[in-house]
């Protein structure tokens, strides 16, 4: 029952950490692409200037 009780505990304990890291990854990986996202508004926002 012992052993029952910590594959519980590790499983519920690597699902947790997995999720954390998950999250964690998902904002690294997701911050750079909304910068690149946010660049061409802006030169988009620019042209107009340069056309007038």
């Amino acid at each position: 029952m012992n052993i029952i009780g910590w594959i519980f505990f590790a499983v519920l304990l690597s699902v947790f950490v997995g999720s954390l890291l998950g999250k964690y990854l998902a904002w690294c990986f997701r911050e750079p692409i909304e910068r690149k996202r946010e660049v061409p508004t802006q030169a988009d926002e620019a042209y107009p200037h340069w056309y007038e």
